[in-house]
């Protein structure tokens, strides 16, 4: 039976009005308890929390077949993934660029202009969790559209504890399989895990993707030690992907051989240490993303046939200190100091090559190489502040800053072994914050936020020479940072009976970087583009406690408006809907607790004015059928079954080259003994 999209998106529009009805009660897995330091820069339950936030919990990963993050992500309201040869997230329509990622706290960062992908194996992952909107204050740099933070797993409770955990996907004939050992004793807890997947070419309802395999490697390492109110811990990673990215195009080529990400973190947390000393926390940690890239194109006219072969050597290797204090100054009150240093620096060697075959035998055909190698750097140091003071019994205020300090210098800078000019760049600036909390009854919460944003340029923004597609964009100096405002009007509710979370949010931003051709195939970057986004987002459970069912919804509906010196356009690559309508029913056999999960999801039609003559100029609304089995026991164990796009539904989100992939089912299973 094939449902056409049209049909799909009314039981959307239904699935919606249904969550308002009525019902009776059981335990919901979307849980308001959660607590996070997104937001308030010190635990807060997401009930009480002033921003946008959202966690993925243990529980809730131990159900879903762990293929990639974006399998985890996809139910989050504002947050869209892309999948071309590495995964990206996008929030609120702000691309990965503006989107801080975390890992146990400690900054990714990428100066490429594609933004910070996912570097992390999903088994190693103890929860995830998600701010939508600006976050400059508590998150520091990068937080525009929002925030990820992953945090890691640990030692098990017991003194020895093996997991395994092992996927097949059928759409790519792929798998991923991981194994970890884990414990803790006398203070100390351990956990050692390695990963492997390999992922082929996706096949979708028009064929086959060739090429579009992707395939990644991971080790971690954490040892933690526990001395009365002091916690010791080091964590170790190394994660290592490929990827072929599907282009479309027969006169093109792209390929993403390598991106090896080596990280250690050192963490110190000390609970209570005096009586106006809630928390010191004080993490230190050195990573590098050694990555390669290798970009080919060829041009054919009646006369002659051009391939411009581009390929780029990264090493980019980043210090970091994070230091933050939680303190109880005055009765009531609460108290956040924080201070954070990032060395970022980036060596690249480029390779240019243009090969020139003529038709005719004059002129002859030739070959120009040019080869360019560059050494720069970012540091950067910021100082903030976030108080918490009640103004009644039940109304809470924050008010918090940032400043940052930055420096960018350009230390070398070759072009075929000449020495070429060299600038610097600096930036000093303040962003702020504000929020209202108020708890109306036990029930019902309701605030109100406004917090800033700052993006600072990345390197090759500002100093280096970028080649993509035929054309070569060269950095500039002069750019100014990135900056935005977001106001938040929400309301959460929390019965055994209904679940609502709501948000209103509007959203400026100004000065952002957009390349800019100023020549046949020639370019650099300018801050000419501004934008708005307004919008609801939405989640939603109702629970009837004697069936066992529990009807869902995640949904955002939005406007963005792009604005830029040539146009000022909606049609900004953002669907004004995206959404997800559900039915679960809960029951137990035996000691495994039995979930199925029916839902719809799916998005709006959309345009990116930005790219008219591309494959992602525009999208067609879709939306598909899927189904979700899984078994669970207390101790971790679990199997599943996920039937994917059960009416073979063709559609491509937009901004990617990457189909859906065609009706398919993955199946995992994880054994913890």
């Amino acid at each position: 039976m094939y449902f056409q999209s049209s049909k799909l998106w009314v039981s959307l529009v239904l699935g919606n009005a249904l969550l308002v009805a009525a019902g009776t009660a059981q335990s919901k897995p979307y849980q308001f308890d959660q607590v996070t330091v997104l937001g308030q820069a010190q635990e807060t339950e997401i009930f009480k929390n002033p921003a946008s936030v959202s966690v993925i919990d243990r529980a809730t990963l131990d159900k879903s077949a762990g293929q990639s993050i974006a399998s985890y992500l996809r139910n989050i309201p504002g947050v869209q993934i892309s999948e071309e040869g590495v995964e990206r997230i996008s929030i609120r329509g702000e691309d990965s660029r503006r989107v801080a990622i975390f890992i146990d706290g400690q900054k990714l960062t990428d100066h490429t202009k594609y933004g910070q992908p996912l570097l992390i194996d999903p088994a190693s992952i103890e929860r995830i969790e998600v701010l939508r909107g600006s976050s400059s204050v508590v998150s520091g740099g990068r937080a525009i559209g929002g925030v990820v933070n992953i945090v890691t797993k640990k030692g098990a409770d017991k003194p020895l504890e093996i997991s395994t955990q092992a996927g097949y996907f059928s759409a790519t004939k792929g798998y991923r399989a991981s194994t970890a050992l884990s414990g803790s004793q006398a203070g100390f807890d351990y956990r050692l895990g390695v990963s492997r997947s390999e992922l082929n070419d996706r096949a979708t309802p028009k064929g086959r993707l060739k090429p579009s395999e992707t395939d990644d490697s991971n080790v971690s390492a954490h040892v933690g030690y526990k001395a009365g109110p002091h916690y010791f811990a080091l964590k170790a990673q190394r994660y290592d992907v490929a990827a072929q990215v599907y282009l479309k195009q027969d006169n093109a080529k792209l390929e993403l051989p390598k991106r090896e990400l080596n990280k250690v973190g050192l963490f110190y947390q000390g609970d209570q240490l005096t009586e106006t000393l809630d928390k010191l926390k004080i993490d230190v940690y050195r990573q590098t993303i050694d990555r390669e890239f290798q970009n080919s194109v060829t041009q054919r006219t009646p006369v002659a046939t051009v391939n411009v072969d581009v390929l780029s050597d990264d090493e980019q290797v980043t210090h970091g200190l994070n230091l933050q204090a939680e303190l109880s100054l005055i009765d009531g009150h609460s108290t956040v100091i924080g201070a954070e240093y990032e060395q970022d620096g980036l060596k690249t060697k480029k390779s240019n090559v243009v090969a020139t075959s003529f038709s005719t035998p004059f002129p002859p055909s030739s070959k120009k190489q040019t080869q360019g190698y560059d050494d720069a750097q970012i540091d950067t140091t910021s100082i903030f502040a976030q108080h918490s003071v009640p103004l009644a019994e039940d109304l809470t205020a924050s008010f918090g800053a940032r400043h940052y300090y930055v420096k960018a210098k350009h230390d070398k800078s070759l072009l075929n072994n000449v020495a070429q000019p060299r600038s610097d760049n600096s930036d000093n600036h303040t962003v702020g914050a504000m929020s209202l909390v108020w708890q109306a009854s036990d029930a019902l919460v309701l605030r109100s936020n406004l917090s800033q944003g700052y993006v600072y340029p990345t390197l090759s923004q500002l100093f280096l020479a970028t080649t993509g597609g035929g054309n070569t964009f060269s950095g500039n100096p002069g750019l100014k940072p990135e900056k935005s405002t977001t106001f938040e009007l929400g309301a959460r509710y929390d019965t055994s009976e209904l679940l609502l979370d709501a948000t209103v949010f509007y959203s400026r931003s100004k000065d952002y970087i957009d390349s800019v051709l100023t020549g046949k195939n020639i370019g650099t970057f300018r801050n000419v583009d501004k934008a708005k986004s307004y919008g609801i987002e939405l989640a939603a459970e109702k629970s009837f406690a004697d069936s066992g069912f529990t009807p869902y919804t995640t949904a955002t509906l939005m406007r963005r408006q792009i604005t830029t010196p040539a146009y000022r356009s909606y049609d900004s690559g953002t669907p004004n809907v995206f959404a997800r309508v559900g039915l679960k029913h809960t029951g137990y056999w035996n000691v495994f607790e039995r979930e199925a999960d029916l839902f719809v999801q799916g998005a709006s039609s959309a345009k990116n004015v930005s790219k008219p003559n591309s494959e992602a100029y525009e999208a067609q609304g879709y939306a598909t059928l899927n189904l979700r089995l899984s078994m669970t026991t207390e101790s971790s164990n679990s199997f599943g079954v996920e039937l994917n796009n059960l009416t073979n539904k063709t559609y491509r989100p937009i901004d990617e080259q990457l189909y859906g992939a065609k009706r398919s089912a993955n199946i995992f299973a994880t054994y913890t003994f």
